[in-house]
C-alpha cells in the first residue's frame, strides 16, 4: 500500500476523459461514456469500449454519456466511470484518499460545480482543486503562464468551447460557448439526411469527420462511400470536399466569439494578441485547415498545440504536482482562479 494520498489530474470531457497520476504512472485516455445491459443496471463496458458498442449500435445494450456540455448529466453513471478510472490510474490502493486537480469552464455554476464534488466524493476523492480550463490547456500547450503580455487560447472540445485572453497567470477576458465537435457530427447528420437521406447515429457522424478531417474544402477532393448506411438502390456517394464545407460552415459562431471576445480589449491588449498570437488545444484542434482559415479570419497567428487533446490535463498535471509537493504560490493560485474545496 501507499502511504501517502496521491496527487491526480482529471480532464473530465464530454467525448473522452484523460487521468493523470503523479510518480509517472501511465495516463488514463478513455471515452466518457458507459454502457449498461438494457433494462438492467448491469454495467457491460466502460470507457472507449462503451464508445465502440454505440457505434455498432449493440443490440439489448443502453450507451450513457455521463458528461454533457462540460457538465455532469448522469451521477451514477459518471461515478461508476469514474471509480474504474481511478483503479486502472492507481493500481495500488492508496491509505489517504487522492487529491485531485480538475478543469472546469469558465461559465460553470454553482451548482455544476457541487455536482462534480459529489461525483468525485462518491468516487473516492478527498480534495479537489477547481482550474480554468483554458488555463489548464495554456499551460499544457508550453505557453508562459507569467509572461506580461496577453496571448489567446482556444480550447476546442467536444461540447463546450473556451476562448480566453491569457496575461500575467490570469484569464483577462474569456468566453464559454456551448457548442463543439459534437455540434459538428450533428451538421453532418442533418446535411447528409438532406441530401442524400442517409440516417445515422452521432458516433457514425463522428467517424465521418474524422475521415473528411478537413474545413478546408481545398484540403480534400476525395468521394466516401457510405453504401453501408443506405438501403439499396439509394446514392450512398458524397464528396469529401462538400462536408468540409460543412465544417467550414460550422466555424462562424466561434468566429464571431472570437471576435466578439477580442473586441472587449483595450487597445494595448488588442496590440499584444496581434503580435504574440495564440493556441489553439482540444480535438477540434486536429481538423486541418482551421488554424490557416481562423488565423486568415481573425487576423491573428493561431497554431495547434503539440499534442492539442492532452493540453489540458498536461496543464492540470503540473498544478497537481505543484500542490502535492507544496511547491506553489497561493496567491498566484489565486490569480489564476484555482479553487479549492472540500469533498
Amino acid at each position: 500500500m501507499q502511504l501517502f494520498g496521491s496527487a491526480l489530474a482529471i480532464d473530465l470531457g464530454t467525448a473522452n476523459t484523460r487521468l493523470w497520476a503523479r510518480d509517472q504512472t501511465p495516463m488514463v485516455r478513455e471515452a466518457s461514456a458507459v454502457a449498461y445491459m438494457r433494462g438492467r443496471s448491469r454495467v457491460v463496458a466502460i470507457g472507449s469500449e462503451a464508445r465502440d458498442m454505440a457505434r455498432r449500435q449493440a443490440e439489448n445494450v443502453d450507451v450513457v454519456d455521463p458528461i454533457a456540455r462540460g457538465t455532469v448529466a448522469s451521477f451514477s453513471a459518471a461515478v461508476t466511470m469514474m471509480r474504474a478510472f481511478l483503479r486502472r490510474a492507481m493500481p495500488t490502493r492508496p491509505v489517504f484518499s487522492p487529491t485531485a486537480v480538475v478543469a472546469a469552464p469558465a461559465e460553470t455554476t454553482g451548482v455544476e460545480y457541487r455536482a462534480l464534488r459529489d461525483v468525485l466524493r462518491a468516487a473516492g476523492i478527498s480534495r479537489v482543486y477547481s482550474v480554468p480550463k483554458s488555463l489548464a490547456a495554456c499551460i499544457g500547450a508550453g505557453l508562459p503562464l507569467d509572461h506580461p503580455e496577453s496571448v489567446l487560447v482556444i480550447d476546442l472540445g467536444a461540447g463546450v468551447t473556451e476562448i480566453a485572453v491569457v496575461a500575467m497567470g490570469m484569464a483577462t477576458a474569456s468566453s464559454s460557448m456551448s457548442t463543439g465537435g459534437i455540434d459538428i457530427d450533428e451538421a453532418l447528420r442533418r446535411y447528409l439526411w438532406r441530401t442524400i437521406g442517409v440516417r445515422m447515429s452521432r458516433a457514425s457522424a463522428e467517424d465521418i469527420k474524422l475521415q473528411v478531417g478537413s474545413t478546408d474544402p481545398a484540403m480534400v477532393d476525395d468521394t466516401l462511400d457510405l453504401s453501408a448506411l443506405t438501403p439499396p438502390g439509394v446514392e450512398s456517394k458524397v464528396s469529401a470536399r462538400e462536408l468540409a464545407g460543412v465544417l467550414e460552415e460550422r466555424m462562424e459562431p466561434l468566429i464571431d466569439e472570437v471576435s466578439w471576445v477580442l473586441g472587449q480589449l483595450g487597445p494595448k491588449q488588442q496590440s499584444e494578441i496581434h503580435g504574440n498570437g495564440g493556441v489553439l488545444t482540444g480535438g477540434g484542434a486536429l481538423l486541418r485547415g482551421l488554424p490557416e482559415m481562423l488565423s486568415a479570419r481573425l487576423g491573428i497567428r493561431l497554431v495547434p498545440a503539440e499534442d492539442p487533446l492532452s493540453a489540458t490535463v498536461l496543464g492540470l498535471s503540473a498544478v497537481a504536482s505543484d500542490i502535492k509537493n507544496r511547491a506553489f504560490d497561493e496567491a498566484k493560485l489565486l490569480r489564476m482562479g484555482v479553487q479549492g474545496f472540500h469533498v
